[in-house]
């Protein structure tokens, strides 16, 4: 949609072409939306290129290249974004590894994060109306301490920074948080008790620890060097520098959290109470906090080189001493925090004016950032007339063309929409057949269900090509249809590097898979929704008539799947049947249950 506005733009007028044209540099994310835009933006730029660029044709092919070449930077307070999202999954995997048994971690997020969200959501003024005590809590602080100015801040309009200042302030403030609960406020929710387990809890204080030193010692250095540097190539040095720090605070972090060590100058090191509580040792945490430091090292240095190939030593922009280079790039800052701002007033704008059309809000911001007010007053009384009618003869037309192209959007999603339905309709007819094949071919094999079921049937098998077959279809079943969980999801590969695996290989696989199915157990789950069908007689209805069979039991470690027997004609019991030749087949007999396709019968009289 984008592009398309600026090709509409662009060929109404020579103007609008030339400014694309002059595009030389973008900034990104690196977002898969921001690299599809950039190669789209691209291609457009050497379509328009031939056409407004005079003596094109007389042009040599480096000097062709050099026009059509964009630079494209990853922007610096993105990357603070990034890390404090490799600092959760450091920190997660990290904590799963050394688990004390004090440690509850609830759901995917690491012990050492959630205070930041737990003390924001208690202390933080605004943040949880309902559960939160903010109101108690300042009163409590200008009490016993007189006025503190360390604050918590909210997650709502702080993004880059938040995570590693909430983690300094959690740790400067875990005393005073024990005397609140202590002595002077009576818990009376879950969010109260939890953030008093977690202020006592060794590894969440360690980690607050490190995120509250990385805050004050790399991130709000960065930061402060990213606003004041005006050209992106003079950023070079200090992710240089910052690379170098934290491969060497990968193999040792004590200076890190014994010391303020610091990859930029103690200059951009602000120093203060908070400071001075995070460098203070503390034989509690502090052999923790260095191991969890070492480990978020190794993964800001990985994030480095991954996010900043293009600055770092040897990249394509690693010389900022190129004058060419440096001519080009001229007007890019390093950071994007211009357009982040205007997102920012358009979601203030969206919440404070909900009604407003999204042509309003776009013209308020283009007035107040362009100098609107200002440019409007260099101009005379007549020419604001003047300038003033035009507009207003000019809004009809603009309002009308807003409401075509809203249409055309909306049409084009309702399209996608419908696209996006039919593939996940072919989708799934597709998985449905794949499993009626699967369901097909072990019912030919028989799902194996014991370990010494596996030689048993394989002996009764006289081909080899057949042999993989059987084996084939029990790894199969079990991974699409029952779909067992494993660790190694290569127990389930057929082949590699295009060659068949051996059948010994396969062999070993399926017992593995019937072992750990076997020590999940074997009994029927009894809820109040459901029937007991183990060791019932029923009438099982398919397409081509009603059986009769006899539940058997479940298939151990999947309890939604029945093994069930059918009665051949003049049998009428379990009893009657040929242990040794009667066929086991599976279902998931309570979903036939519910529609009407399975009935209880009732007992013979003895």
């Amino acid at each position: 949609d984008i592009v398309y506005d600026l090709e509409e733009c662009s060929t109404s007028t020579k103007c609008g072409r030339k400014i694309i044209g002059n595009i030389k540099n973008m900034m990104t994310d690196r977002a898969l939306t921001n690299q599809r835009f950039f190669d789209m933006l691209k291609q457009y730029r050497e379509s328009i290129l031939p056409e407004i660029t005079e003596g094109w044709e007389e042009l040599s092919e480096i000097e062709k290249e050099s026009h059509m070449h964009l630079n494209i930077f990853f922007c610096g307070l993105h990357l603070l974004v990034n890390m404090a999202e490799v600092s959760s999954s450091v920190l997660l995997n990290f904590e799963e590894m050394h688990q004390a048994e004090n440690d509850h971690l609830i759901g995917t997020e690491a012990l050492s994060i959630e205070p930041t969200r737990v003390a924001s959501k208690c202390f933080g003024r605004g943040v949880d109306e309902k559960s939160g005590c903010y109101s108690s809590w300042k009163t409590f602080l200008n009490t016993s301490e007189g006025e503190n100015n360390v604050k918590f801040p909210t997650f709502r309009g702080n993004r880059f920074n938040i995570v590693f200042v909430l983690g300094s302030c959690v740790f400067y403030h875990q005393k005073n948080i024990k005397r609140f609960f202590g002595d002077y406020f009576e818990k009376n929710n879950r969010l109260h008790n939890r953030c008093l387990e977690l202020v006592n809890n060794t590894t969440a204080m360690a980690g607050c620890k490190v995120l509250g030193l990385v805050s004050k010692m790399i991130t709000g250095p960065l930061w402060r060097i990213i606003e004041g540097t005006k050209h992106v190539l003079d950023m070079n040095k200090y992710y240089d520098d910052l690379l170098a720090f934290c491969l060497t605070g990968s193999q040792d972090a004590t200076p890190f959290i014994a010391d303020s060590w610091s990859p930029f100058s103690t200059s951009f090191v602000k120093k203060d109470d908070v400071l001075d509580c995070l460098l203070e040792t503390n034989d509690e945490v502090d052999l923790l906090a260095t191991q969890m430091a070492q480990a978020l090292f190794s993964g800001y240095a990985e994030l480095l080189k991954r996010a900043m190939p293009e600055q770092l030593q040897g990249g394509l922009y690693s010389n900022q001493n190129d004058r060419s280079l440096r001519l080009d790039t001229k007007s890019v800052k390093p950071h994007n925090k211009d357009p982040e701002s205007i997102f920012g007033r358009l979601d203030f704008l969206l919440r404070y004016k909900p009604v407003a059309s999204t042509l309003a809000n776009e013209a308020m911001l283009m007035y107040s950032y362009n100098k609107g007010p200002e440019w409007l007053e260099s101009k005379t009384d007549k020419e604001k007339e003047q300038l003033v009618k035009e507009a207003r003869s000019k809004g009809k037309n603009l309002k009308k063309k807003f409401k075509e192209r809203s249409k055309q959007i909306k049409e084009k999603r309702s399209e996608t929409l419908k696209m996006k339905e039919q593939a996940v309709k072919q989708k799934r007819e597709r998985e449905r057949i794949y499993h009626e094949k699967l369901t097909s071919d072990i019912t030919y094999y028989g799902l194996w269900q014991k370990v010494d079921d596996v030689e048993k049937q394989l002996s009764e098998i006289r081909t080899k090509t057949e042999q993989r077959n059987a084996l084939a279809a029990q790894l199969l079943f079990r991974k699409c249809v029952l779909k067992q969980d494993v660790v190694d999801k290569s127990i389930f590969l057929l082949s590699k590097n295009g060659k068949n695996l051996p059948i010994e290989e396969l062999k070993s696989n399926v017992k593995k898979l019937i072992g750990d199915a076997l020590e999940l157990g074997s009994s029927e789950p009894q809820s109040r929704n459901q029937v007991l069908l183990v060791g019932k007689d029923v009438k099982h209805k398919f397409e081509d008539g009603e059986y009769l069979g006899h539940v058997i039991g479940v298939v151990p470690g999947f309890p939604s799947y029945y093994n069930i027997v059918y009665f051949e004609q003049g049998e009428n019991s379990v009893d009657e049947l040929d242990a040794e030749k009667t066929p086991v087949y599976t279902y998931k007999l309570q979903d036939d249950y519910k529609v009407g396709n399975l009935s209880i019968l009732p007992p013979k009289s003895v």
